[in-house]
């Protein structure tokens, strides 16, 4: 049997998406690079779920136990279970957000980000079911609001 546990990952501006400087594509185009890595306070949130995880495991009485900690710093090259999300923040003030609360981008009004990139933060498991309800918010605000009238929306 197995028993794994998930902690979330707080948004931080050091983590991000941009285009790389140095790799390209066949094409010649940039690729996408990730600047990604765990902070302190994942790290200790981790440390206290596996030990948890680790007394209730402990507490089934199995024949042999493997604990098997989160890597830090975060290793793209070893499979670790996660569900990245963010990089497009949501609000109500440009200044500080990428989007409007109708995930319509606030520099070009004809573009809505339906993703899970406008999702600010997972709470640890699969973050599908939030995702899908944010897209269909946004697509009922296009329908509703912009398509027979299209300008910027109100936040």
């Amino acid at each position: 049997m197995g028993l794994n546990v998930h902690a979330s990952v707080q948004s931080y501006r050091g983590n991000h998406l941009d285009l790389d400087p140095t790799y390209t594509d066949v094409h010649g185009r940039p690729l996408l690079r990730m600047t990604f890595d765990f902070h302190d306070n994942e790290a200790r949130r981790m440390r206290d779920l596996v030990g948890r995880a680790e007394e209730i495991a402990r507490a089934m009485g199995p024949r042999d136990i493997r604990v098997n900690g989160l890597k830090v710093p975060y290793d793209i090259t070893v499979y670790q279970t996660t569900h990245n999300v963010g990089g497009t923040a949501t609000g109500r003030d440009p200044a500080t957000s990428v989007v409007n609360t109708a995930l319509q981008h606030w520099d070009a009004h004809n573009l809505f980000v339906l993703g899970r990139s406008v999702f600010p933060q997972n709470v640890g498991v699969n973050p599908t079911p939030t995702i899908a309800a944010l897209a269909y918010h946004g697509l009922g605000r296009m329908r509703d609001e912009y398509l027979g009238d299209p300008r910027p929306l109100d936040a």
